[in-house]
């Protein structure tokens, strides 16, 4: 039994690894030895040491070239993934060691409420914790619930009603009123007085609800059928950014919180409920997050959140 077949007792130096790929690549024992900083001498003697080890020729050499044999050929493939597998994991490390040292924190909420809070949260965040840095990007309430919870995602801010599993951590920011914002179209002084005989009357032309967002959903349901129409009566859309975009166009009825639209549309259009309908607009985190006892100071101390659901 030859050494090429107990392979698996050699133990080979990447380094020497890499030799033997500059001179295939370079196709010069010289210029491969000018690569690494060597003499030419020197790279020769690594060669011949390595051949020795293997008990074969790797390279038949002639007068101006050197060429691979069939072993050249075979270990070479195998050099080159080494080194490949080396390099990879190298790279990973490096990445690795770089996350760790430069602290990451990721939040997400609705994006009707970027413009509301994302420059302060940052602030805030920065303010407390000037080594981390902070991304936001814009989510529904539905997919921020699932990465936190899954661990994708370390601060969420959602819409939140007191029944909530309490599977995540939250704290309250704000109240928020849930309105119903008209269509552009009707006279205002010809409108009812009254928000639910409103949507009763115009039922027949459909009422705009979201289906992305849980909580949103639950409270628009819950209002239609208080006022007798029949969620066959209703219009869907997956985004609650598109609602808003309608409700800015003209189109109504839609329900929708009142941070959504207040600054977008004519106040005559947005209409209460009686009695009136809120939604807790809350700092949400799992408590299973690495940075759990960093987010749970943060939101003792944060100015704009105001306590516990």
């Amino acid at each position: 039994m030859n050494s090429l077949q107990e392979s698996d007792k050699i133990h080979f130096d990447t380094r020497i690894l890499s030799y033997l790929i500059s001179i295939i690549d370079e196709g010069s024992l010289t210029h491969a030895a000018d690569k690494h900083y060597l003499s030419q001498p020197a790279m020769s003697r690594y060669l011949r040491e390595l051949e020795e080890k293997l008990d074969t020729k790797l390279f038949t050499r002639s007068h101006n070239s050197l060429q691979l044999t069939e072993s050249g050929m075979i270990f070479a493939n195998g050099a080159r993934s080494i080194l490949h597998v080396e390099q990879e994991m190298e790279e990973r490390l490096s990445q690795l060691a770089q996350a760790q040292s430069t602290r990451a924190i990721s939040l997400a909420m609705p994006g009707f409420l970027l413009s509301t809070y994302k420059k302060q949260m940052i602030s805030q965040w920065n303010l407390e914790y000037p080594d981390f840095h902070i991304s936001c990007q814009a989510e529904n309430s539905d997919e921020i619930y699932e990465n936190l919870r899954s661990g994708v995602l370390d601060l969420g801010i959602i819409l939140t009603e007191e029944t909530d599993n309490q599977s995540l951590l939250k704290k309250r920011i704000r109240n928020t009123e849930i309105v119903c914002c008209l269509p552009g179209n009707q006279i205002p002084l010809s409108i009812e007085t009254d928000t639910e005989q409103f949507l009763k009357k115009h039922a027949a032309d459909g009422c705009f609800i979201a289906t992305e967002d849980r909580v949103l959903r639950d409270i628009q349901e819950r209002i239609l059928r208080k006022c007798g129409v029949p969620l066959t009566k209703t219009r869907s859309s997956s985004q609650t950014d598109i609602l808003i975009d309608l409700a800015k166009m003209g189109y109504g009825p839609i329900i929708l919180p009142s941070e959504a639209i207040q600054d977008s549309v004519d106040p005559w259009r947005i209409r209460s409920f009686e009695p009136p309908v809120h939604v807790s607009i809350s700092l949400a985190w799992n408590r299973k997050s690495k940075y759990s006892n960093q987010i749970q100071h943060f939101s003792d101390t944060c100015h704009f959140v105001e306590s516990e659901n």
